[in-house]
Formats: structure tokens, sequence, C-alpha cells
């Protein structure tokens, strides 16, 4: 009889441990599929924290404010363990972003439940299979949050970019990257884009622009709301004078700024035209963390931010002149 009784145990224990084994292969495997791996680390230690190798964190995900912490809870136990750790984070005040995948959360005390949702303001998911309600920030972070762009806003100020040197290409990069600006390689044969400067007898008549700027923007799951935020932002380092200034007729020249008021500036620029354009971005909870985290705003000119902000948005609207200019 006791021999019978241990064999069930042992077997309601097998069959727990293959149910917990499985909603850990279910949620590494749902978690790849809208997550690019290289965002994510598994079995994460939190360093500054004392004993951290007690304390593992299931997933570390790569956010664009703060990491994500994503917990698996199978069973009452691992609820238990969670809080713990959260616990512990917060007291050393780790910076993060909790989300935690049940695998069937009606089995859990309602005290224990309780306890882990309180512990944190965590994000919680029913269940491996619906890793996909994970928010669109943590696997898409560059993304707006809402509005669409009504025109050819993205065609144009890619088209007029052109006239000023810069030439704007799509890349495939990872869901963390948004794009950059700099300088075109120099070299005896300098590349040229063809800009339209006109018609004759209903002809299109095209001018060469030597290409001085290179501008990539990540096309990879990107909408092309997004797209046009990021290329404001950067065309915005360009304009505001970050780079210089072939002529301060044009823009002007204030390369000695530090990275944060220029960072400040750009965000400040794209924030103002996608507004223009009913388009929502993260840009006022980026700018207020930063101000959050400082005792000190940046001194950004106002001048520089507003006149950024307006050519940028003619160059949304219409197809604009070529320069007289030499860039």
């Amino acid at each position: 009889m006791g021999q019978a009784i241990t064999n069930i145990s042992d077997l309601t224990f097998l069959k727990r441990s293959r149910i917990e084994s499985t909603f850990y292969d279910d949620l590494r495997e749902s978690l790849f599929r809208f997550v690019p791996s290289e965002n994510v680390t598994r079995d994460y230690l939190y360093k500054e924290m004392d004993n951290a190798s007690d304390y593992p964190i299931d997933y570390r995900i790569e956010g664009k404010d703060a990491p994500v912490f994503l917990f698996g809870i199978p069973n009452r136990d691992k609820a238990k363990t969670v809080t713990i750790i959260l616990e512990h984070l917060l007291r050393t005040q780790a910076r993060f972003d909790s989300v935690v995948v049940f695998s069937d959360q009606s089995t859990l005390p309602r005290a224990d439940l309780a306890r882990l949702t309180n512990v944190s303001d965590i994000e919680v998911i029913p269940g491996a299979k619906n890793v996909k309600s994970l928010p669109t920030e943590i696997y898409k972070p560059l993304e707006v949050l809402n509005g669409k762009l009504l025109n050819k806003e993205l065609e144009l100020v890619i088209e007029n970019a052109k006239r000023d040197g810069i030439r704007i290409t799509t890349t495939n990069d990872g869901s963390q990257s948004a794009g950059r600006i700099r300088w075109a390689n120099k070299n005896p044969t300098l590349v040229s884009q063809k800009v339209l400067s006109g018609y004759e007898m209903r002809i299109p008549v095209y001018t060469s622009v030597t290409v001085q700027y290179e501008l990539l923007v990540n096309s990879n799951g990107q909408s092309p709301e997004a797209q046009y935020a990021t290329i404001a932002h950067e065309l915005a380092l360009l304009y505001c004078g970050h780079f210089g200034s072939p002529d301060i007729k044009l823009w002007p020249d204030r390369q000695n700024i530090d990275h944060v008021t220029e960072e400040f500036e750009a965000e400040s620029v794209s924030f103002l035209v996608c507004q223009r354009h009913g388009i929502q971005t993260t840009s006022p909870e980026y700018l207020s963390q930063y101000a959050d985290g400082h005792d000190d705003i940046p001194s950004i000119s106002m001048e520089s931010v507003m006149k950024a902000a307006g050519l940028l948005e003619t160059m949304s609207r219409e197809r604009m002149k070529v320069r007289k200019q030499k860039i």
C-alpha cells in the first residue's frame, strides 16, 4: 500500500514537472517569436544586488527607457520566489519594468497573487501563449503611440533632403535601433544624387547634388510614422547646426554644444513636427524622464529648434526648390 502511494505521488510529481517544463518551453518559444534574441538575456543576474545569484531573473529584455524583467510563473512556489526577487530589486532602487507570465493564474491562492501583484507595478500576462500581448513598447520600443501620415510626408521629406546633400536610406536593424545621421565617406569619386530642379516643355530637369551626409533609418518592423519621427530627429541634429554648416545662411554652426543638449533639441523638433501631423510619439516621456533625472534642463536654443521644425514642416508639405547656395 505504501509503495502504491509512493508511486502515485511520483507520477503526480512527474506530471507536474512535465507541465512546468512545457510552460517554460512555450514561454521561451513565444518570447523569441516576438522579441529579437539579441535583445534578450536569459537567467539574468542584477549585479548591483547583494547575493545576485540567489535572485535570478528569467529574462531581461532591452527596453527603450529601462530594461524589462520577465518572469514565468508555473506554480505557487515560483510566485513566492518572484515576489521576493522583486522586493530585493526595489530595495536596491533598480530601474526596471516587470512582466509576469502565468501558467494558470487561477491555481494561485489569492493571498500569494495579491502579494505578487502589489510588490511592483507589473504587467500580468495570463499564459505563455499570450506573450504576443506584451506591451508594444517592449518589442517595438520605437513605434509611435497613435496617428497616421495622411499624405506623402515621408516621401517628400526624403526627396527634399537631397537638395541639402542628404541621402536617406533604409536599413534592416534590430528593434532597438532607430536611425543615425553621419558624414558621408569622402573620397575622390564623390557620389551625387539627382534632384528635380524644374521642368522644360513639361520635361523634368534634374540637378546633381553631392552627397555630404548619410541618414540611415531602420525600416525593420517600423511603421512609416515611426520612420518619419526618426528622420525628423536625425535631420534636426543637422539643421540645428550640430554637424556645423556649409553656409550659416542655410542653418547655424553649433558644433561645440554637448551631446545631451543636442539630443534634447533634436527630440523637441521631432515632437513638434510629429504633433503638427497628428502623430503621438514617446517624446514627452523621453523628455520628462530626462528632466526628472537631472537638476538642470539643458539650455537649448529655442530659435534653432523652431527654425528646424519649421523647415521640416515645409519639407513634409511640398516639393522645394534646389538650393542656390552650394552644399
